[in-house]
């Protein structure tokens, strides 16, 4: 009996080769653009501290309100990776209606209306003496959810500058007292500190700091679908 060999023409294997390494980089591809933030579906408000005719607390020309929008900014690009809808209290270098007073209560409006689920209002700290250092967050004294809120941040603070032993701290700004959704006040660093200072106004730092606060709100809010 007679056996029959068959052969594959080169262009057919080529066809299979080509077919096999476009579905194996096609696999890659979707498990790299994968987000690796959460796919929570909250509202969250991103408020950059201070703007415009309002400086902020400043040090050697660097102005804080500066600090707080790039802060800011980092932030929401790193949340918009999740299914987050995101809202800014600004966006550029000015208050609302360039007044300080309306401003506030106007930050407080944006946070109530749109019935969202949490605020980060992102701030620098300054004090007479150099020494103070490290990112503090702060609370409603009367709000337990901006406490865990609160707590989950600075761990994630701590984490990227292990030197800080600052702890969370009720404080009654207006901010945290009149928006009626956990809402909290971060101080990414001293001002008035010099390491802390270049730490804050360094973008590659800047986007630490933002990783680091992202990070503390997803993991906030997931215990709270756990709990």
């Amino acid at each position: 009996m007679k056996r029959r060999l068959y052969f594959i023409s080169i262009p057919i294997i080529m066809l299979i080769l080509i077919s096999i390494f476009l579905l194996s980089s096609g696999i890659t591809w979707v498990i790299k653009s994968k987000p690796t933030t959460s796919q929570l579906k909250r509202t969250i408000i991103i408020d950059a501290g201070h703007g415009g005719v309002d400086p902020g607390t400043h040090k050697n020309g660097v102005l804080e309100k500066n600090i707080n929008l790039a802060i800011a900014k980092k932030l929401a690009n790193f949340l918009s990776r999740g299914n987050f809808n995101l809202i800014m209290t600004r966006t550029e270098d000015r208050l609302y209606q360039d007044d300080r007073n309306k401003d506030i209560r106007h930050r407080v409006k944006v946070a109530n209306q749109n019935k969202a689920d949490l605020l980060v209002s992102i701030h620098v700290n300054s004090f007479p003496s150099s020494s103070s250092f490290g990112g503090q967050t702060f609370y409603a004294s009367d709000d337990k959810q901006g406490k865990k809120l609160a707590a989950a941040i600075q761990k994630q603070l701590i984490a990227i500058q292990p030197q800080n032993h600052r702890q969370i701290k009720s404080a009654s700004y207006y901010l945290l007292k009149k928006t009626k959704i956990p809402a909290v006040i971060i101080e990414v660093g001293f001002i008035s500190n010099s390491q802390d200072r270049n730490r804050i106004t360094n973008p590659k730092k800047q986007e630490k700091i933002a990783r680091a606060i992202g990070k503390g709100v997803i993991n906030y809010l997931n215990n709270q679908l756990e709990n």
